[in-house]
């Protein structure tokens, strides 16, 4: 009970909703399912884009980032982002957004796999929600070349170990 009660507090604080929901029904069995959309198309997602290193050496390092638009424009953005560091030799300081990708790929000169990007967190539509989730994924992974590791107002470090004790709850070896 009391790992509820904190749990319901942070979420409150955060304004964001608990929600507790039931697993496999009938009813989502025989309803119709709708067509995938195509992972390009989607929207209000927390996505990661792996670096694919250069002709030379390969690299392992990745960048967690979120849109509320369609993840196919936020990787041409990116990809701009990384065209304009190179011509200019120097990436551009922002305090809001993240700049650690094209960083990166200036710095190793390095080739991020826009096309392929992996989506993380799914339909998310609440921008704070979607901050947080980011947060915690970026925090939980190793290997992130993200400049913005922190959500002002939010240390995700804390609830790493909580995260992961569910994340085992559900898989079990």
């Amino acid at each position: 009970q009391p790992l509820h009660s904190s749990v319901r507090s942070l979420c409150r604080r955060l304004e964001l909703k608990l929600v507790y929901t039931k697993s496999t029904n009938l009813g989502n069995i025989l309803a119709p399912s709708r067509p995938p959309i195509p992972l390009l198309k989607k929207k209000n997602v927390v996505y990661q884009v792996n670096c694919k290193g250069n002709e030379q050496e390969s690299c392992k390092v990745t960048y967690i980032g979120q849109t509320s638009r369609e993840v196919g424009v936020r990787m041409n953005e990116e990809l701009s982002d990384c065209i304009r560091a190179k011509k200019d030799k120097k990436v551009k300081h922002s305090s809001y957004h993240d700049n650690g990708l094209p960083k990166h790929a200036l710095q190793h000169k390095h080739f991020f796999d826009f096309e392929n990007p992996t989506i993380l967190e799914d339909q998310v539509p609440h921008y704070r929600k979607r901050r947080v989730l980011e947060a915690l994924d970026i925090a939980s992974c190793p290997t992130v070349c993200n400049s913005h590791r922190q959500l002002k107002g939010f240390d995700p470090v804390p609830w790493l170990p909580l995260i992961k004790g569910l994340q085992s709850d559900q898989n079990p070896p």
